[in-house]
């Protein structure tokens, strides 16, 4: 077996966080060698990383049981379609239309009113 992944082996016992970010260096390296390696070398890397999923997958178990890290309630996710943009578009713009109107409008009745025009 590769000395390497002996040593990761031991790593995944010791620090399992650091092998369940898909993203992580050790994560990226296994996928990268993993092609390389024999059949008994995979076995070893899956074995080990699934006792570290299955550890994972129980303590969330539990944390949820236990409440911690409950999700809050929150509102109720709101469904976007065509028709409600749609609408909400035409809204927007019946409100922009309205306001535009009543600047002309007060704009129209300062220039209209009699009182302007006609002063002593």
């Amino acid at each position: 077996m590769l000395s390497g992944l002996e040593i990761l082996l031991a790593r995944m016992k010791d620090y399992p966080e650091e092998f369940t970010n898909s993203d992580g260096v050790w994560r990226r390296m296994i996928r990268d060698v993993s092609p390389y390696l024999d059949k008994d070398e995979m076995a070893a890397l899956e074995y080990g990383t699934k006792e570290i999923m299955r550890d994972k997958f129980n303590e969330s178990v539990l944390s949820q049981l236990a409440g911690v890290g409950a999700p809050e309630q929150t509102k109720p996710k709101v469904v976007i379609t065509s028709t409600t943009m749609k609408q909400q578009a035409l809204d927007l713009m019946n409100k922009q239309f309205d306001h535009e109107y009543e600047k002309y409008d007060a704009q129209r009745n300062q220039a209209f009113n009699p009182y302007n025009v006609f002063k002593p």
